[in-house]
């Protein structure tokens, strides 16, 4: 950059080169992991998981074939069935509580063997049985 006394005068451009491309895809896992461009593996990537439920391993498996991957964030394609803002209660169960955390951010509710290890793990940190 050239001044003078008043003002800039000229400027120089200076090329600056970029490692990896920038890309942003969204999609379910199936769609991101099937046949992935080669260009796009090897790009800065924002990764948006659209299946109902939040896939297992998601994150690594993710990684496995966008090793590049800077955001990896999970959005079902159909709107969460709780209520965007529940009231706060300071009784609440914690089973309760537990349940829809999971619902919210896994995208479907508890197995039967998922809550009763809730429940387990409840029942040993407060000491008793909660059930």
């Amino acid at each position: 950059m050239t001044t003078d006394d008043t003002s800039v005068t000229d400027i120089e451009v200076v090329p600056i080169p970029t490692l990896r491309g920038i890309a942003v895809l969204e999609g379910t896992m199936d769609e991101l992991l099937t046949d992935p461009d080669e260009a796009t593996t090897a790009s800065y990537v924002s990764i948006t998981v659209t299946d109902d439920a939040r896939p297992e391993r998601m994150v690594p498996r993710i990684r496995e074939v966008y090793p590049h991957a800077l955001v990896v964030v999970h959005r079902p394609s159909q709107a969460s069935s709780l209520a965007p803002a529940m009231a706060v209660r300071a009784s609440r169960d914690p089973r309760e509580v537990t349940e829809e955390f999971y619902e919210a951010v896994g995208g479907r509710t508890l197995s039967a063997q998922e809550r009763e290890l809730a429940l387990d793990v409840w029942a040993g940190l407060r000491g008793k049985d909660m059930q």
